[in-house]
């Protein structure tokens, strides 16, 4: 038997692919700027086909972006771009080899997590390019807090093929689990705000994910603690993959020590 909550997930995952097919970082308003790549040296640019994601380095063999993103795609079609900010010309670019997935649900968008294992080893200068630590197991970013997400969305631009030439950063605003929630109930999706997710930016901030760049990574304290995901509405807040309920899967996965 299907759940009512398996119905609002499939029925609210085919409106993100008819509406809103992979989200960017579509910065607007005066909060948005330019960045060197070493103010945010963990930024990756992931492509798959024609399509543009971005990406966090976790280390010098795996990049985490979007389950989306990648899902389902070739291995010999998914590159990793990364130490430069400008990413039509210039910077390091390197192939991968595999494609882990944690319990990652198509057809709802559940777990929408992915980690790519490289071909080779990547270059990783401490400057233009470092992994950035994972935050702690379970970490939850509170109500209020700032999140630094950068990426290569292009504001105003379709679907798929177009993005911004040089990396762009804004500082989106954590809303509450239960409020974010509240105001998805409105328009029949509350259950999708699971404690997989946490919601950031919306409309009152004018700050929005949308198209191409589906993984943007999202900072604080230095650490990871979430994945650009989803928006279904412009009139609601933006969704992030919450890292912290992720950490054990992919420190088993990419092979760093629990603690």
């Amino acid at each position: 038997m299907v759940s009512t909550r398996s119905r609002l997930f499939v029925s609210f995952s085919i409106a993100l692919a008819s509406i809103f097919p992979l989200p960017s970082l579509t910065l607007q308003g005066d909060e948005v700027r330019k960045i060197e790549i070493t103010d945010a040296p963990w930024s990756a640019a992931v492509t798959s086909a024609s399509i543009v994601c971005g990406g966090s380095i976790l280390s010098d063999s795996f990049v985490l972006t979007s389950a989306r993103c990648v899902f389902e795609k070739p291995l010999s079609g998914i590159t990793v771009h990364y130490g430069s900010k400008e990413i039509s010309s210039v910077g390091i670019y390197e192939s991968v080899k595999a494609v882990h997935f944690i319990r990652f649900k198509p057809s709802t968008l559940e777990n929408n997590i992915a980690l790519l294992e490289t071909s080779g080893k990547l270059q990783l200068d401490g400057q233009k390019s470092k992994a950035i630590p994972l935050t702690s197991l379970m970490f939850d970013p509170a109500a209020g807090s700032k999140i630094l997400v950068s990426g290569w969305g292009a504001p105003g631009r379709g679907p798929y093929t177009n993005y911004s030439d040089v990396l762009l950063a804004a500082n989106f605003t954590v809303i509450g689990r239960e409020d974010c929630r509240e105001q998805f109930k409105k328009y029949g999706y509350g259950d999708i705000i699971t404690d997989e997710v946490f919601c950031a930016g919306g409309a009152a901030g004018k700050l929005r994910i949308d198209y191409s760049d589906d993984g943007d990574p999202a900072e604080f304290g230095g650490k990871l603690v979430g994945a650009a995901s989803y928006f279904p509405l412009p009139q609601l807040p933006n969704v992030f993959t919450r890292i912290g309920a992720y950490v054990e899967s992919i420190k088993e996965i990419i092979g760093q020590p629990s603690t």
